[in-house]
């Protein structure tokens, strides 16, 4: 992971996550250490070496990964490093991603370099993972390692199994739209349009490779970005609000309740506190 090179939201998962219930702790087959996510153009990108395994699922943008073998980066991209390897992105335009640090028994193929698969339904999981951790509450630890088998599973199915080529085209070409469109008043019957095809194939489609509807995702996408602002900036909660599509904001605060469980005036509260709990690697 190339911290140092670009600007990021760094989360280390506390132990008291899995403190909800008396008797609960971190699972030993597989639980999520931390999750990074960065938004920047890499250029040649440094060379970095995990002392543990690591997932990135690359959200927008094209690049490459530099390692044992150079491995070609899109939206939806998911790919797995294990420890000791060295490795860099490099991308000339700006590449979105979130990082997942791993440890546990599950964590045992003998690799000797990253492997990689282009999968949105993993996107998705990535994403829920990401959202999720915004909670940073005490019951929120058992989901995050369920979300981290999860991950570990349907990469495992899909890393050696062909690809449905033309139908995760499509979904990944309107992930792409989705990320650099989301502030617009997107519809998705525009977005079939651009994309040449019917509402009823994009939605069908695109919910048999997510497992979501494309309306779903496109406001997940913009709740991501919203929490990131609320956390990081004094915008008011109108103004994120019109930057992420929402001319409401009371629809919008509706919308997030109902995605995390708290209000934004809610989550921007409790930000400082959970400030405190980040831990560079």
């Amino acid at each position: 992971m190339n911290q140092g090179s670009v600007p990021g939201t760094h989360i280390r998962f506390a132990e008291g996550l899995w403190d909800a219930v008396d008797g609960n702790e971190r699972s030993q087959e597989l639980t999520p250490l931390y999750l990074t996510r960065y938004r920047a153009a890499r250029g040649m990108g440094l060379e970095a070496v995990s002392a543990g395994w690591e997932f990135s699922c690359i959200l927008s943008g094209h690049g490459t990964l530099r390692s044992v073998t150079t491995l070609a980066l899109g939206p939806a991209t998911v790919y797995l490093i294990p420890p000791g390897i060295a490795h860099a992105e490099s991308s000339d335009e700006v590449l979105e991603s979130i990082w997942m640090g791993l440890e546990g028994r599950f964590l045992t193929p003998a690799w000797s370099g990253p492997r990689s698969v282009r999968s949105p339904e993993l996107t998705r999981l990535f994403e829920h993972a990401w959202l999720l951790a915004q909670h940073r509450s005490r019951a929120v630890g058992l989901e995050l390692d369920g979300l981290a088998r999860a991950i570990l599973g349907g990469f495992l199915r899909l890393v050696d199994q062909p690809q449905e080529g033309a139908s995760i085209l499509l979904v990944e070409e309107a992930i792409q739209v989705m990320y650099a469109e989301f502030p617009s008043p997107l519809s998705i019957q525009s977005l079939a349009k651009r994309l040449g095809c019917s509402v009823g194939h994009l939605q069908r489609t695109f919910r048999r490779v997510t497992g979501v509807s494309p309306g779903q995702y496109l406001s997940d996408v913009r709740l991501q970005h919203a929490t990131m602002w609320l956390e990081s900036t004094n915008l008011s909660v109108t103004e994120i609000a019109a930057r992420v599509g929402y001319a409401d904001p009371l629809y919008f605060s509706r919308v997030l309740r109902k995605a995390i469980g708290l209000s934004p005036v809610q989550f921007r509260a409790k930000a400082p506190t959970a400030r405190e709990d980040r831990n560079d690697k």
